[in-house]
Order: structure tokens, then C-alpha cells, then sequence
């Protein structure tokens, strides 16, 4: 049965109707009137439409072990990912390379892509040598359509094999030509330590490449002022992603993402340079300065949902605007052309927020899979 979606604001602007039929946006028009035995009819008077979050950066199938077997986190639970508005999401595995595979973050994938979500995974982990699902990280992207591209891996962190300037510029241009043949973003995703001058080797081997090496992704980039620093001087020319989850749990030295974001524009990084994702399922360990852990937190996704509300409410950015952040920028970078937008022929990824923001509905792929707060499935 299609869905209509009646006088639905679309991210705060004009209230329109908009057509669901299977998993696309079939149409949308001032007023859409379909036999009622066709549809299914919401009436949005007092909801807004958003395109569903897209997490770039999150541990589906549970991460951690920082220290030790006690420290390892579970999987995602597929309810905290549609109570946190989110249709899409890309896992990766973290630093722990050694007990948990790829093979296994893929299977988590594809039972949550039955559920009726859109996610995708990254190949590899935080040090080399990589682990794959083919034998090579390159082949996995090219022959495993979930595969997107490599991550997270480490540098400028103690936890890091520290790959040199030379073995990132091989590893950025290989990712980046197997998304070439498989028509996909090709994309390597960053863990960005504490270490000092934690750019400047992703900063050499973009000049060297003379700038066409656009599929790298710095993430954790507000984990403490030194690096957001730096941040808004290599955002010109890389790609910043913020971590959402961790801001509770280290509120002293860490910027809040929904400030993060207004104090990069300010600084003049491009607003499509920026993505915010929420590390959830990985552990949010806690170093002294030795290296030795001292805590060890466990990462949610509802912060994402939390820090745009705090963006628009807090600091003042039009929903339009804000949204880019959460789902628009993520789409374009990882090449996923049919998401991150409320258009015709797009993929019906939509979530339906009340005035303050919370969340009331999600639609994922068409199917309406959270309505008025409650779980559907």
C-alpha cells in the first residue's frame, strides 16, 4: 500500500503532501488525493519532514576491548537506531582488529538492512595489517556491494601502527581508484588521536595528490581544542567529521558538537566539508597520560538527534540548514545519490518531528517503521 504524507512541512518550509509508493518519494504536490482503499494517509499538520539521519561513523556490531574481554561492547540494538532517527548508517569495526572481523560486521548489515534500514560498512580497521572478507581491503570494496570503503583507521594515537606518509598516500589512492571501478566513495575514514601535528600527513599527501584526493574523512575532530584548532585550518582542504556521543561523557575537554559546527563555518570551512556522526556502539575510553585507561564509557546514537535539536534551537541555524550536517553532506560524500534529500525519486527516508524537535515517526525505505514514538515491527 502507498503512503501519503498530508500537509507536511518539509524541514520547517512550505506544507506540502508527499507520495510514498514501494521504497521511493513517488511525488510531491500541494495536495495529493489518492482513493482512500489505495493509501495509507498521516495527516502532518503539526509535524516537520526531515530526510532520515545518515550515521557515517558507527561500531554496528560492537567495538571496544580497550580493556580487555570485560570492555568489549554489544552490537547495536536496532532499537536505539530508529528511536535515534536513523535510516542509514555506515559500521566500521575500531581498535580491535584482532577478535572481531568483517565478515561479522557485514552479516549485522544485512539483518539490518532486512529490518527494512539502508547500512553499509567499512572495510579494515584501526592498524594494518588490515583485516577484509576477500583476503585484500581493495578487493572488498570492489566486489562486496556494502562495502563503501576502509576504517576506521588510526593516526597521530597510541593505539595506531602509525602508517607512514607514503603508506597513506598508497592506501587513499588504491581506495580511491576501487571506488572508481565499483562506482562508489572509495572513502578512508580517520581516527584522529591525540598526538601532536595529527594533520600534517593527511595534509601532504592531499597537496601531493594536487587535491584530488576527496574521499578522506577525519573524524573525532572536537575530542579536545588542540585539534578542533587545527581543524578549522585543514577543513579547507579535508573533510571533518564530529563525534556526537562522546561530548556527555568529557564535557571539559571536548566542543560541543552543535557549537563545533557554528564556530567551523565561522572560521570558514565550507559547509559541505562537514558531517556529524555519533561513534555509537564503540567505547569511549579514557587515557592518562601514559596511555594507561583509567574509565571506559559506552557510546549511544541518540545524540545525533539530540545535537540538532541543540543546533536549531540553541544556535539559531534554519532546520534547512541544519540538516546538511546530519544526512545531505553524508549522502554526497559516500556516494549514496538516492538519500540525504525530500525529493521525488529519492528513497523514502523520512522522519517526522514534532515542534520541539523530538522524534514522532520514521519511515525507512518506505516502510513506516516508528510511528507517534513507538516501534512498529
Amino acid at each position: 500500500m502507498m503512503i501519503v504524507l498530508k500537509n507536511l512541512s518539509i524541514m520547517g518550509e512550505e506544507k506540502l503532501s508527499v507520495l510514498i509508493a514501494g521504497e521511493k518519494i513517488a511525488l510531491i504536490e500541494k495536495n495529493i488525493n489518492l482513493p482512500s482503499k489505495m493509501v495509507e494517509t498521516i495527516d502532518c499538520d503539526a509535524l516537520m519532514g526531515f530526510p532520515g539521519i545518515i550515521d557515517s561513523h558507527i561500531h554496528l556490531a560492537g567495538a571496544g576491548g580497550e580493556g580487555g574481554p570485560l570492555t568489549r561492547t554489544p552490537e547495536i540494538d536496532l532499537s536505539d537506531l530508529l528511536l535515534s532517527g536513523i535510516t542509514c548508517a555506515i559500521g566500521s569495526l575500531g581498535a580491535d582488529g584482532f577478535t572481531r572481523s568483517v565478515k561479522n560486521l557485514l552479516f549485522k548489515v544485512r539483518q539490518l538492512n532486512q529490518y527494512g534500514l539502508s547500512c553499509y560498512l567499512l572495510t579494515g580497521s584501526y592498524q594494518q595489517p588490515f583485516p577484509s572478507i576477500t583476503g585484500d581491503i581493495f578487493d572488498d570494496i570492489v566486489l562486496i556491494p556494502e562495502v563503501l570503503g576502509i576504517g576506521e583507521v588510526a593516526i597521530s594515537d597510541h593505539r595506531s601502527t602509525n602508517p607512514s606518509e607514503d603508506e597513506l598516500y598508497k592506501l587513499i589512492s588504491r581506495a580511491r581508484l576501487a571506488g572508481m571501478i565499483s562506482n562508489k566513495s572509495g572513502v578512508v575514514l580517520f581516527h584522529m588521536g591525540d598526538e601532536p601535528e595529527m594533520f600534517q600527513k593527511l595534509e601532504r599527501v592531499v597537496i601531493k595528490s594536487n587535491f584530488k584526493f576527496s574521499n578522506i574523512l577525519s573524524t573525532h575532530c572536537n575530542r579536545n581544542p588542540n585539534i578542533f584548532e587545527e581543524s578549522k585550518r585543514v577543513g579547507k582542504i579535508l573533510n571533518i567529521d564530529i563525534t556526537t556521543s562522546s561530548y556527555e561523557y568529557f564535557q571539559d575537554i571536548e566542543i560541543k558538537p552543535s557549537k563545533a559546527v557554528k564556530q567551523l563555518l565561522q572560521a570558514g570551512v565550507p559547509s559541505e566539508r562537514i558531517t556529524l556522526s555519533s561513534d555509537a556502539g564503540g567505547s569511549l575510553p579514557d587515557f592518562d597520560e601514559m596511555g594507561n585507561l583509567r574509565r571506559i564509557f559506552y557510546a549511544k546514537p541518540f545524540s545525533l538527534l539530540s545535537e540538532f535539536r541543540d543546533l536549531v534551537l540553541n544556535e539559531g541555524m534554519e532546520p534547512k540548514e541544519a540538516i546538511k550536517f546530519f544526512s545531505t553532506n553524508s549522502a554526497k560524500f559516500f556516494k549514496l545519490e538516492r538519500k540525504g534529500k525530500i525529493e521525488e525519486n529519492f528513497d523514502a527516508d523520512i522522519i517526522l518531528l514534532d515542534k520541539e524537535l523530538n522524534l514522532h515517526s520514521l519511515i525507512a525505505r518506505g516502510k513506516i517503521l516508528v510511528y507517534n514514538k513507538k516501534i512498529t515491527l
